[in-house]
């Protein structure tokens, strides 16, 4: 049940009878391999989605920050 209300409100923009007026924003996550709780995303619905993997850099951060 779970995953179909996933699929609804990506593909649909709704819930149920709610209506959603936007989807997404930013999630982040540990990957598996850093052993912490992990569930797997099903295929059809990953594929919904950009996964990224970024790397801070402490230097160009203070850059921005201070500009």
């Amino acid at each position: 049940m779970t995953q179909a209300g996933c699929y609804q409100l990506v593909l649909d923009r709704k819930l149920g009878d709610m209506c959603c007026l936007t989807v997404g924003g930013t999630r982040s996550g540990n990957p598996a391999s850093e052993r912490g709780v992990h569930f797997s995303m099903p295929r059809p619905l990953r594929n919904r989605f950009v996964h990224l993997e970024l790397e801070a850099d402490l230097n160009d951060w203070s850059k921005w920050a201070v500009g």
